[in-house]
């Protein structure tokens, strides 16, 4: 069942979620849309959908964004079943566009034929890059904001205790608060939300102020001067919108093992001063 249009520029875009791949469920529903085309993105496998998109409906295919994590390349790679299976499914693909040249290598290595894959940029970070807004250094506005984007359990912690002493430093330098940096702390799961304004409370941080939705955050990207020391946001979406007015950004999950990191290639679109911490899984190649 198709769960929602979207009308823009006189398209209708009908939008579904892809079934569980099982056969049954997979051939009613391709035989239902009748596509033209199949794009999958990233590291979206699925065995039955893409053998029966090729094989029965004989439609083009290609993946996009390609990337495959060292977890999931040791996973494919473990038994014979495994690596058959894997070098079956990408040589369904007619294209395949990988995020970097180790991602090419390992889709190679898997399976996938050299002649028809290369590294493409990412389309994430070709739309931000059209839609950025170019930040004014020399600007005579006195707000300065530093957002703390994505962050994980235990890492709002540091992120305030860091606050914290920088807020002391500058006392200790200017003798005032006055232009003190704002901190957003963006929690990557707003269900965390009440537990960080439990922590905010019990470390006497009580100028806070919460965006919650679309209006608050557009009153947020118009003020000059921050009322409140801290901005803490509990909604996702955003995150593109506040950092077209902030300095800085810390990309949270990568500041506590395991970690795994989050895109930070978003923040550095908007000239943000990037901060990362040590545990960037595959985001490492981003560095490259």
């Amino acid at each position: 069942n198709v769960d929602d249009e979207l009308i823009d520029n006189g398209w209708i875009v009908h939008v579904q979620l892809l079934p569980f791949d099982s056969v049954g469920i997979v051939t009613r529903w391709l035989n239902s849309a009748s596509p033209q085309l199949g794009i999958f993105v990233e590291s979206e496998l699925w065995p039955i959908a893409v053998s029966y998109a090729s094989e029965s409906l004989q439609i083009p295919l290609i993946l996009i964004d390609a990337r495959m994590s060292v977890k999931s390349l040791n996973r494919w790679s473990s038994n014979g079943f495994s690596r058959a299976l894997i070098a079956g499914v990408l040589s369904k693909f007619h294209s395949i566009l990988a995020q970097s040249n180790k991602q090419k290598a390992r889709f190679i290595q898997l399976g996938a034929n050299e002649d028809r894959i290369r590294v493409a940029p990412s389309l994430k970070m070709a739309a931000i890059s059209r839609m950025r807004r170019e930040k004014d250094w020399n600007s005579d506005s006195k707000r300065f904001l530093w957002i703390a984007a994505s962050t994980h359990d235990g890492e709002e912690q540091l992120i305030l205790e860091a606050h914290q002493r920088f807020r002391e430093m500058w006392t200790n330098q200017f003798k005032n608060l006055h232009n003190f940096p704002s901190l957003v702390l963006a929690p990557r799961h707003p269900s965390r939300s009440t537990h960080v304004e439990s922590l905010l409370h019990s470390m006497k941080l009580h100028h806070v102020q919460f965006l919650d939705d679309e209006t608050d955050v557009q009153e947020f990207l118009t003020q000059t001067r921050d009322s409140c020391e801290i901005t803490l946001v509990r909604s996702l979406g955003f995150l593109d919108q506040l950092y077209s007015v902030a300095q800085l950004v810390v990309v949270g999950n990568s500041l506590r093992a395991p970690g795994g990191g989050h895109n930070f290639g978003e923040p550095a679109l908007h000239r943000c001063i990037v901060l990362l911490g040590p545990y960037l899984g595959h985001f490492e190649e981003q560095l490259e």
